[in-house]
């Protein structure tokens, strides 16, 4: 696995990665443990769903981010994940989806405690996206207000 360290803006427009590559900022790595793309999540018993609209997709990414410092990192200032299409449109995660899809995924994140010297957290951030628009190759996945490198979803 590569790391890659980020910082400011490319002048030449951004690095684009590979998800199985990590990004380094401000003493936190984040790598994406999976890219999952579906009309509907659920668990076993339909408790807990995700489901898009109508003529959309769900796009959820699992992160790990792991506190690479000394000291504690606020949860706040852990970078969260923005969606960018290939027309440069930026999306934000949906807080009820990626919420549903953490409890079906029995991921436990780090909402409001710290992150440890050394330790991980899990973080999930789930988009919706018109099934014709996600169709175009070129997303990418921007690591908080980094803009010189980017994860490649397509």
């Amino acid at each position: 696995d590569g790391v890659v360290v980020a910082g400011g803006s490319g002048a030449s427009g951004p690095s684009i990665i590979s998800i199985e590559e990590a990004i380094v900022y401000d003493a936190i790595s984040t790598s994406i443990r999976s890219l999952d793309v579906q009309k509907r999540f659920s668990d076993e018993i339909d408790l807990f769903i995700a489901e898009a609209q109508d003529g959309a997709t769900l796009v959820a990414v699992l992160v790990d981010q792991t506190n690479q410092s000394n000291q504690p990192v606020s949860a706040f200032n852990v970078p969260d994940l923005t969606l960018i299409s290939p027309d440069g449109i930026q999306y934000e995660a949906d807080l009820g989806k990626s919420g549903s899809y953490a409890a079906i995924k029995e991921i436990d994140q780090k909402v409001l405690s710290d992150i440890g010297p050394g330790l991980r957290s899990q973080a999930v951030f789930v988009f919706e996206v018109s099934d014709q628009l996600l169709a175009k190759s070129g997303w990418v996945l921007k690591v908080g207000d980094i803009t010189n490198v980017m994860f490649k979803v397509n």
